[in-house]
């Protein structure tokens, strides 16, 4: 995780002469691995610590991917195909780093196991669903519209498997309901909890309510939007933010 996010400073820096990477989200994510890693030595058998740093993991893999992208595409080693290589595998690494911790985090917090057996049908859908929708962004035909270089095609992205991914695709939608879902998961728990685990509940239910909403609703709301992009409108801009 260290040497990708270090990764993803470097390569603007010899690519464009400046740090381009988004410091306010690199810092805010970087915390994943680090109490992950605290909480892995320490209790190893929660599964909150692996999954905080396996959300570290993806964060490092998709600040190389994302930068290396851009600068193999201007030139540099390996050259632009590997270049578009590297910006396929980085389109849909958004989906372990906010999906997970708007859902599986909350569904698991403080003791590593879900609120009740009856969640574990919805957990393997989520999950699932979750799957669909990366590999369905990966191999997904067409260009990079909402990406720095929207006439690159993508090389991993297939024809034939259009209309499956197009039905793919729209696994999407489990992510919202996923999050909302998490929320009143997290409410339940906190309802029925006492003493150490109360305290434990209290921010998180706090933090959780407020952004579960909010990303939630800037999630139902980008269906039809680009992201963070010049063409988003501007309401929209200061929800998805």
């Amino acid at each position: 995780t260290i040497l990708g996010i270090a990764a993803g400073i470097w390569f603007p820096i010899i690519d464009a002469g400046q740090v381009e990477t988004d410091l306010a989200f690199l810092l805010s994510f970087c915390l994943f691995p680090i109490i992950g890693y605290i909480l892995a030595i320490r209790r190893p058998d929660n599964a909150i610590s692996w999954l905080m740093l396996g959300i570290g993991a993806a964060l490092g893999l998709s600040a190389f991917v994302g930068s290396y992208a851009s600068y193999a595409i201007h030139g540099g080693v390996g050259g632009f195909h590997a270049g578009a290589i590297a910006l396929a595998f980085d389109q849909p690494m958004w989906v372990p780093i906010v999906g997970l911790p708007a859902t599986f985090l909350i569904l698991l917090f403080p003791d590593g196991h879900l609120p009740s057996p009856r969640w574990r049908w919805f957990a393997w859908v989520l999950g699932i669903s979750m799957v669909i929708t990366f590999l369905a962004i990966l191999f997904g035909p067409g260009r990079f519209e909402e990406r720095a270089f929207p006439n690159v095609m993508n090389p991993l992205g297939s024809e034939a498997l259009r209309p499956v991914l197009a039905v793919a695709t729209g696994s999407i939608i489990m992510l919202p309901i996923g999050v909302i879902a998490s929320l009143v998961s997290l409410v339940q728990r906190f309802r029925r909890s006492t003493g150490i685990e109360r305290l434990q509940l209290r921010w998180l239910v706090t933090a959780a309510g407020t952004v579960t909403i909010l990303y939630a609703s800037a999630l139902v709301l980008s269906f039809n939007a680009s992201w963070g992009t010049e063409a988003t409108p501007g309401w929209l801009g200061v929800i998805q933010t």
